[in-house]
């Protein structure tokens, strides 16, 4: 059993091993509330600021029962461990920011405007300002940019590269954070539209079973020509499916391709599942 008495003495002590190990000791304790801007007699810069340490080790929805209380320590951006708490709750992602620490600002700012203390209120401005500046630079992506960055040729049939590897590589990553997936299955676009479709592909392949659920016939329709760009790096990923609804959305396109006479298609999808069921006896 750890005593939180003993563990706030180590975390004041003036020797820094004996800090340290306070703080490990402190990083066990279930209940982080005992260390946000503890009372204790003596009170040293040294206390509070190891104190934010401990609280910062943990991802903070493991803290969002304390946020509220946690919001306290940036009062005074002067006191020690202000900026390590403003930092901490700055890195917040964009869903811990709308569903769990926004609103708890909000109750602050409105608290803080009620008791007419200005500086709380400006520090609170300041921290949601920063927080959705910070996630909108790595959130928002503008999708003309990606596909500029990602577009690796000038015209159909030939090979001349407009970006380098680096380039388009750095593109796919930037797609892989936009959700909507409408945007990356066959895109048209200015010039050759078919310079894109591979590292669609590539974004498109990233994703999880789920994520692709809501589009999974249309990205099925992108084998209905082997010929595309990006039509194999697709077709390996339906291979690769094991989510069990994805049966069911293959025979329905095996209907569809059928019923609209696209032989072609058809045979790509029997191809398909051929794969799906070569790799399942296989394992």
């Amino acid at each position: 059993m750890i005593r939180i008495d003993e563990v706030l003495y180590m975390l004041n002590s003036e020797d820094f091993e004996t800090q340290e190990k306070g703080i490990e000791l402190g990083k066990q304790v279930h209940s982080f509330d005992c260390f946000i801007m503890p009372y204790y007699e003596n009170k040293s810069e040294r206390l509070w600021l190891n104190c934010a340490k401990i609280i910062t080790s943990r991802i903070l929805n493991d803290n969002k029962e304390n946020i509220y209380e946690i919001l306290e320590w940036i009062k005074d951006m002067n006191v020690s461990g202000a900026k390590e708490i403003y930092n901490y709750l700055l890195s917040a992602s964009p869903y811990f920011y709308k569903n769990i620490l926004k609103k708890c600002i909000e109750q602050k700012l409105n608290e803080a405007s009620l008791l007419e203390d200005k500086i709380f209120s400006k520090n609170l401005s300041n921290l949601m300002n920063d927080i959705e500046l910070r996630i909108n630079l790595e959130y928002k992506v503008d999708i003309d940019l990606v596909f500029d960055k990602i577009y690796d040729m000038y015209y159909p049939n030939t090979q001349i590269c407009v970006n380098t590897k680096e380039t388009i590589v750095m593109g796919i990553e930037e797609g892989k954070k936009i959700k909507c997936l409408d945007a990356f299955i066959l895109p048209r676009y200015e010039g050759n539209c078919k310079g894109l479709w591979d590292g669609c592909a590539e974004i498109l392949s990233s994703k999880t079973d789920e994520e692709l659920k809501p589009y999974i016939r249309k990205i099925l329709k992108i084998i209905s020509d082997l010929n595309w760009p990006g039509s194999i790096t697709i077709f390996e990923r339906l291979v690769n499916f094991k989510a069990k609804w994805f049966e069911e959305e293959l025979n329905y396109m095996l209907k569809y391709s059928k019923q609209v006479d696209d032989m072609a298609f058809y045979d790509f999808l029997v191809d398909l599942k051929k794969e799906r069921n070569n790799k399942i006896i296989k394992y």
